[in-house]
């Protein structure tokens, strides 16, 4: 038989019972004495599973399967020895079943650690034992102290890997996970960041095959060209050589338009390359769509936003293989792009560093693994695999792919894992296409026998020596290793590992504040948001002194006061230092310095005059001259009680007419400017929740009626308890003046708009 002829092991041996049963526990002493526990069962380095065993079966005298309490069924004592040997022999097989038989008893199925490095195809439908196949393996190199990259689509087995992991291998973990909330931290990936390189050959090698990432990345068959191709590479290639720190999503600004793209061209140093960029900015605009179509997409999607804008790495590749770091990529996102995105990125930012590698070295490396798990549902052309693949192997990287429907693969991922994974452990299919093409690996079976096979049965060909391999076999495959610790500590394995590994989150604001060439740029630049806010203060300081109306001259002491407190309130983000002030107000358009009796004072220039000028807007909910009025005469009068003013321009959304701090009170204060709304009174009402919602103090200021208080008393007695009550006991409610839908109104499908028949001549609406 072949299991013989592989362990040189004859018919003559003799073989134990096939199955026996221990149970967990026994009783010791006389029949009254209570069953005592047996010790917590260990790993070979002394780490207590987190199992509650109740018994175990052995297959031909080997402790080979362990029921438990919570975790079903798991590898046996023996078993769990097999897959901890690597701590004392890295180069020991990689076990992955056993073969059982009444004469031949318990034999175990290695892959030979040679054989690896001709990669292994795993296939078999959900539930049949594919993905524990995945996590046996990965749990032997890690005790064999080899580093491997897991990718994990389905985004449920790599926390369980985490359970598994022996504890010394935990700081290893490279936990990338784009998208998650849960977390604190995150990995920042910037596909434009070109390590630091010795020799101007080392530097475009790095550059170039970042180009290509980039265009992997990038290329669909729905939007990819001759043009998009060679721009993508020009405008990479002046980014990369840039000492800016270019990011992805700047490409996506740089070339929305025209004037950005030749501002970009103009600062590029290389001759040869500014060349072609300068041709990019003269370019239409059809000839650039497609490239911002694709990247649009990205920019626009949140998660992925986040993970092109990162414009340094936390994670260095070269790091990761040299000193065989555990990477984690679990995407368990239903967008497609944004698996397929950060897969290539990962994968081909590896596989540049397996093969730079390889350049630098004249001995064997130390081997490196990559598992990708649900390979249909990340493969594309783009990937590679051939070339990967067929390279690989002198690299000492293994290529473990595991799929669920081979005949969906495009023809050249395919016959790329066809020619070039020669270890395929098949389980069970359900198509019969898919059983066809993959037991023409193993003559004299059919696509029947495939289909039909049991849970956790694979067919195989094991590796002999000389690059042989043997007939085909059906195997058993192991139950799953055992944790090693709880599910509740998971969390904080990826915390440390993020903690390590990760940087912040990036938030939108973050992200076009960090623009380098964009309108929003300018918007969120701190020391422009510095300039204008001072140049408000300064308003502020002249409104309490009394010098406004004349442009006065104010101190510029009094001026930094309120810029701080105005900071604190309304831009506490803002990092800047008290001492750095001057020299933003020294290079400011908008104030104008001088020294008067050894004092520094300033004043507003034209262009500062215009700038802080309330604008209240020109949408009908702005109001007219005499709401401007009430607003400015309101600014005065809080400012010189020692407030912050800010009229807001009105842009047909729910604000307030204006806002106020104070340095007394830790609260913003919404100014609502009443001069027709006491007719309104529904109006009154909404302002007066929307400053509750939003946890603010209302202000409600009015003009004098005829007396002193008569408008005021009308809005006090709207904002009052009682309700209106009729005398026969119904109680009224203001009217609103907007239209009551519901689902739409009745303009959509299913939708409702609310009226009420007119009984008056007056037009009343609901």
């Amino acid at each position: 038989m072949v299991f013989d002829r592989f362990f040189d092991r004859s018919n003559s041996e003799e073989v134990t019972e096939d199955m026996e049963t221990e149970p967990a526990t026994q009783a010791t002493g006389d029949g009254d004495s209570p069953l005592d526990s047996p010790p917590a069962p260990q790993s070979q380095l002394g780490e207590t599973y987190d199992i509650d065993e109740q018994k175990t079966s052995s297959i031909g005298g080997k402790q080979a399967i362990t029921e438990t309490t919570q975790e079903g069924t798991v590898a046996g004592p023996f078993v769990r020895e097999m897959f901890e040997a690597g701590v004392e022999t890295p180069s020991a097989p990689l076990w992955i079943g056993y073969d059982k038989d009444p004469q031949r008893g318990f034999r175990e199925v290695p892959l030979r650690f040679d054989s690896l490095f001709r990669h292994i195809w795993i296939t078999g439908t959900t539930g049949y034992g594919k993905t524990t196949a995945l996590l046996n393996m990965m749990v032997q190199w890690a005790y064999s102290g080899y580093g491997f990259t897991y990718f994990d689509p389905k985004g449920r087995d790599s926390r369980e890997l985490l359970r598994k992991l022996p504890e010394h291998r935990l700081e290893d973990v490279v936990w990338i996970e784009p998208g998650s909330t849960t977390h604190e931290k995150t990995i920042g990936m910037n596909f434009l960041e070109v390590p630091e390189c010795e020799t101007r050959e080392e530097l475009e090698n790095e550059i170039e095959n970042r180009v290509e990432n980039l265009k992997a990345v990038f290329d669909t068959s729905d939007y990819w060209g001759i043009n998009m191709e060679a721009i993508t590479e020009s405008m990479a290639r002046a980014m990369m050589k840039s000492e800016k720190p270019f990011s992805i999503i700047d490409m996506y600004f740089t070339l929305l338009n025209a004037e950005r793209r030749e501002d970009f061209a103009l600062d590029v140093e290389d001759p040869y390359i500014r060349e072609f960029c300068l041709e990019i900015a003269n370019m239409e605009e059809e000839t650039i769509r497609p490239l911002l179509k694709r990247i649009k997409s990205w920019v626009e999607n949140s998660v992925i936003r986040r993970i092109i804008a990162h414009r340094e790495s936390t994670i260095d590749f070269r790091d990761i293989i040299d000193n065989d770091r555990i990477v984690i990529v679990r995407t368990p996102v239903e967008n497609t792009d944004i698996k397929k995105m950060v897969t290539l990125g990962v994968m081909r930012n590896l596989w540049s560093a397996i093969q730079h590698r390889s350049y630098e070295r004249d001995t064997d490396p130390d081997p490196y693994f990559v598992l990708c798990d649900e390979f249909d549902d990340i493969a594309s052309d783009n990937l590679d695999v051939e070339s990967m693949l067929a390279r690989a192997r002198s690299m000492r990287l293994s290529v473990t792919l595991a799929s669920q429907y081979p005949s969906q693969f495009d023809e050249d991922t395919l016959k790329a894992m066809q020619n070039n994974c020669d270890n395929l452990l098949a389980f069970s299919v359900n198509d019969v296409d898919d059983a066809q093409l993959l037991m023409k690996r193993f003559q004299g079976y059919t696509a029947e026998d495939l289909i039909s096979t049991d849970q956790y049965k694979a067919w195989t060909k094991l590796p002999l020596e000389g690059g042989r391999y043997s007939e085909p076999v059906l195997i058993n495959s192991f139950p799953p290793y055992p944790p090693l610790r709880s599910t509740e500590t998971v969390d904080d394995i990826i915390e440390q590992s993020l903690e390590r590994y990760g940087t912040d989150p990036l938030t939108d604001a973050e992200i076009l504040q960090n623009l380098i060439y964009s309108d929003a740029n300018e918007a969120a630049n701190p020391t422009k948001i510095l300039d204008e806010t001072m140049a408000e203060a300064l308003r502020t300081v002249q409104i309490r002194e009394g010098v406004r109306e004349a442009n006065g001259w104010v101190e510029v002491t009094a001026v930094d006061e309120e810029l701080v407190a105005r900071l604190e309130k309304t831009e506490p983000e803002i990092d800047y230092a008290y001492e750095d002030l001057p020299d933003v107000r020294d290079a400011s358009r908008l104030i104008e310095v001088d020294l008067q009796n050894d004092e520094i004072v300033a004043r507003l220039t034209d262009e500062g005059e215009e700038l802080v000028r309330p604008k209240t807007g020109t949408v009908g909910s702005a109001g007219g001259t005499s709401h401007d009025a009430v607003l400015l005469d309101t600014e005065v009068a809080l400012t010189e009680r020692g407030f912050s003013v800010e009229i807001l321009e009105q842009d047909g959304s729910e604000q307030p007419d204006a806002v106020a701090t104070h340095p007394d009170h830790d609260v913003v204060f919404n100014i609502e400017a009443e001069t027709t709304t006491p007719d309104r009174p529904a109006k009154v009402l909404q302002n007066l929740k929307r400053a509750h919602e939003e946890d603010r103090i209302p202000i409600f200021v009015v003009r004098p009626g005829e007396s002193e208080t008569q408008v005021a008393s009308r809005v006090e007695n709207i904002l009052s308890k009682p309700l209106h009550e009729r005398s026969d006991g119904t109680e009224q409610f203001y009217n609103c003046d907007e239209i009551v839908t519901f689902g739409g109104g009745a303009t959509a499908h299913g939708g409702v708009t609310a009226v009420r028949p007119q009984t008056t001549d007056a037009n009343r609406t609901v």
